[in-house]
């Protein structure tokens, strides 16, 4: 006799629940459930097959996207072609003299990496995530400029440090200006002044950097830097600037904790609005203000000595920061969404719906599998 009380099993329950539990799943537990039955794959292949990513040396790299292009795995790319939306070409040094990498397949493997991209017109985004000494790193720039143009999707991202000239070469090579760059640098860097003068037509940009305690200020909120910003990018719809923050309790002591603080913190929101509505194209807002450099008084708005010995608490956080989100967005209206790293990887996410004064704030976490490719984690174009 059925028991309708009993929880469905996994192949009877509905989709959307399906896709629901989809969300909070890891690529490889997402690909063990899609070998499970055609159900699942039909439900799951879309997610499991989102970004795909090449990774070792330059020889490594040219087997693999021969095999996908021309060699035994071209069935398994006929098949996830259709789904793939990222494209990932990490690429590894040799330390060993004897492993060095032939030129004539460093040379084929940037060639297949053209012929991969130009194939794949419906790409959203490429990253290139370099690990190369210095002399492979000026080998493979060199090389690229002799390689064939990349006919790469809109948005170009570079993860961890990359050298000048890399991020020169793989610019330079672009066969458009990308309409999106997110790079591992600040403003005044060398590797941003590339990218303004490669991509003057930029429609979105991510920056970052790391911890600085001698700052007092939080440097994704100095409206210098914005204006310098809508100088140099007058076209930008959206704009992430990140700052990593420490988990270190000595860095952050004695930062902005008394209500003089507070006044400070006001006006520089208060010029951040300014700098925000200055920008006419800006849709897309994201910056970094770690929670831990302001006192529990200030977060509370309440200056007795009560608030500051009792421990922050969730509701704490969410209570400021989502204030926090709708005073800026109201006096931004052109803002749709705007995000607030509170410590990594944590942030407030505050998105408009249907053109409504206040925004509706959520927790997010850039760890979690459902924030892979949303703003702010990937830019929007």
């Amino acid at each position: 006799m059925t028991d309708f009380n009993a929880p469905p099993t996994l192949a009877a329950m509905p989709t959307e629940i399906l896709c629901m539990i989809g969300s909070n799943l890891s690529g490889n537990e997402l690909g063990s459930i899609a070998r499970a039955s055609r159900r699942f794959r039909q439900i799951f292949i879309t997610r499991v097959f989102e970004n795909i990513k090449f990774s070792g040396n330059m020889g490594r790299l040219t087997e693999q996207l021969a095999s996908l292009l021309y060699g035994s795995s071209v069935p398994v790319m006929t098949l996830i072609k259709p789904f793939i939306k990222y494209a990932t070409f990490q690429i590894q040094g040799v330390t060993a003299p004897d492993d060095a990498i032939p030129s004539q397949v460093s040379k084929a493997g940037l060639t297949l990496i053209s012929i991969f991209l130009r194939t794949m017109p419906q790409l959203k985004g490429a990253v290139f995530d370099l690990h190369l000494p210095h002399t492979q790193q000026v080998q493979f720039s060199r090389q690229l400029r002799e390689a064939p143009r990349l006919y790469g999707p809109p948005s170009l991202r570079f993860l961890n440090s990359v050298e000048i000239s890399g991020l020169n070469a793989i610019l330079r090579n672009y066969n458009t200006a990308p309409g999106a760059v997110q790079i591992p640098a600040w403003h005044g860097t060398r590797s941003y002044k590339a990218v303004r003068d490669r991509c003057p037509t930029l429609k979105a940009l991510h920056l970052s950097r790391g911890y600085e305690r001698k700052h007092r200020l939080f440097r994704s909120m100095d409206h210098k830097i914005l204006e310098l910003i809508n100088r140099d990018f007058n076209q930008l719809e959206s704009l992430v600037l990140h700052e990593a923050t420490s988990a270190h309790e000595e860095l952050y002591r004695g930062q902005f904790k008394t209500p003089k603080h507070f006044l400070e913190l006001n006006r520089m929101i208060d010029r951040l609005i300014v700098s925000l509505n200055a920008m006419p194209q800006l849709r897309r807002f994201a910056f970094t203000m770690w929670y831990k450099r302001l006192d529990k008084r200030l977060i509370r708005a309440d200056w007795s000595r009560q608030a500051g010995r009792e421990p922050l608490v969730d509701a704490d956080l969410e209570d400021y920061y989502s204030a926090l989100i709708n005073h800026i967005s109201k006096a931004v209206p052109r803002l749709e969404e705007l995000c607030i790293t509170v410590q990594d990887p944590v942030f407030y996410s505050g998105k408009r719906i249907n053109g409504q004064s206040d925004m509706m704030v959520e927790v997010g976490s850039f760890e979690h599998a459902s924030e892979k490719y949303r703003f702010p984690s990937v830019l929007i174009v």
